[in-house]
């Protein structure tokens, strides 16, 4: 049988510092924004996507 895979992001030092500090204050791009836009028409018209 399959063992299940687990995903898992692991960072240290000035990464990790880095990466929270962008989540506390991410970017707001209007290419950002249109990615996003462009995600939820792609899974709206999928069918099955809900």
């Amino acid at each position: 049988m399959a063992t299940k895979i687990e995903f898992g992001l692991s960072l240290e030092g000035d990464n990790a510092r880095a990466f929270h500090e962008y989540m506390e204050n991410p970017d707001d791009t209007e290419a950002g924004r249109e990615l996003i836009r462009e995600a939820l028409r792609l899974v709206k018209s999928e069918p099955n996507s809900r």
